[in-house]
Parts: C-alpha cells; structure tokens; sequence
C-alpha cells in the first residue's frame, strides 16, 4: 500500500496511531479460532508497538533496499 502512496504527489494519512502484527501471529490466533468453539466476536489483536503511518511508511522507504525490505 506504501509503495503505491508514493507515486501520489500528496498523501493523506491516518492520523491515528496504528498497532502492526507479525502475519504469523495472525495466522495462529485465526488457526486456533477456527478450531475452537463458537464464542462470539473475539478480541481485538495486536501488536506490542503503537507506530504512525508516517513513522511506518518512512520505516518502509528506509529498508535496505528501498522496497520495504524483503
């Protein structure tokens, strides 16, 4: 999603606080939902940084290959 911001000439940017999570994460806490029980909406997840889009989004510009990294 970054990468195709940048080819915009302005930005418009959330400004609230955003909390990534590693997909693995995702991936198991889904796993064990699907298995599990019905039990209703279950609870939000996330991970343990609160991070800006601007802070992420310069993150992803100053990877090592300018890319996002991998």
């Amino acid at each position: 999603m970054i990468s195709a911001l940048d080819r915009l000439p302005v930005v418009v940017a959330p400004k609230d606080l955003l909390q990534p999570i590693d997909v693995g994460e995702v991936a198991d806490r889904t796993a064990e939902l699907a298995l599990a029980e019905p039990a209703g909406r279950a609870p939000d997840i996330g991970g343990p940084e609160m991070r800006t889009f601007a802070d992420l989004a310069g993150a992803y510009f100053e990877a090592p290959d300018g890319e996002g990294g991998s």
